[in-house]
């Protein structure tokens, strides 16, 4: 069964500032301070912030609804679920497997995720004071067509592969594109372009998109290439990524393969 405290006093009643050890779930309602060791075998939910002045170890789940404030070294052994802002002023040493992820995210236009196999995953993370922006793309059933057409799913509008903004990803610094496997099937021949707006249609020329600019200059994709963000073209603020068919590009088809990481590192202005 579980125990709910409602009145901190009930609880230092309980203690009198000695350990504690609860084998259940346990919920509390108001701020709860302990002067001595407090420790879970179960899941602990917590409402409200909790204020660790010593070290906290969690044997269970945690999972926060809060902010959280350490004082002290967070011992985390197994997994530590957290929803609101979690302040460390000390270590963290987590013995099991991190996962770090973001409430506000960057995400493709209909053309890139409505592709048959297609696979779309976005990241991003500040460490520091360096944000970075990971964007990992395989083109499988997506479509190239002329030289300088946008590559998206056939036919289908808003084949942008994310949106640059201040507020998520800062303000970019620069940049790469790694190729993790070979496109097949459609032109291996593909660059990135940045342009003011989200409806870019596969098979329409980018330079028909307003304000459209080059980012990379790849040639034909080998396994492993890494090609840098051309010189002082940096994607600012506002702007939609795309995908295009190089100016050499002879290959219309649909893709069956053609594995892409776009990196970005920024930094709040």
């Amino acid at each position: 069964m579980s125990l709910r405290i409602k009145n901190i006093t009930s609880l230092v009643d309980m203690v009198r500032h000695e350990p504690i050890t609860f084998k259940k779930d346990i919920t509390f309602d108001n701020t709860a301070t302990l002067s001595s060791t407090l420790s879970v075998a179960d899941t602990a939910t917590f409402a409200g912030a909790i204020d660790a002045n010593s070290t906290s170890d969690f044997q269970g789940a945690m999972n926060l609804q809060a902010g959280l404030a350490v004082a002290g070294a967070i011992d985390a052994n197994s997994t530590s679920d957290f929803q609101g802002a979690m302040n460390l002023q000390a270590g963290l040493t987590v013995a099991g497997a991190c996962n770090l992820a973001t409430t506000a995210q960057i995400i493709a236009g209909d053309g890139i995720l409505d592709g048959t196999g297609t696979l779309y995953k976005a990241s991003v993370t500040t460490r520091g004071n360096i944000i970075y922006t990971d964007i990992l793309i395989d083109l499988t059933g997506l479509q190239s067509s002329d030289a300088g057409d946008i590559i998206g799913k056939a036919g289908v509008a808003e084949c942008h592969i994310g949106q640059i903004t201040a507020a998520i990803n800062g303000t970019i610094l620069g940049g790469t594109m790694t190729c993790l496997e070979v496109p097949n099937g459609g032109e291996t021949d593909i660059d990135l372009y940045y342009a003011d707006a989200e409806t870019g249609a596969e098979n329409n020329a980018i330079s028909t998109a307003t304000n459209e600019v080059q980012i990379t200059n790849n040639g034909d994709h080998t396994i492993g290439r890494v090609t840098p963000f051309l010189n002082l073209i940096i994607p600012p603020a506002n702007k939609y990524l795309y995908l295009v068919a190089g100016p050499a590009g002879l290959i219309e088809g649909e893709y069956s393969a053609g594995r892409f990481l776009i990196q970005m590192w920024g930094y709040a202005a």
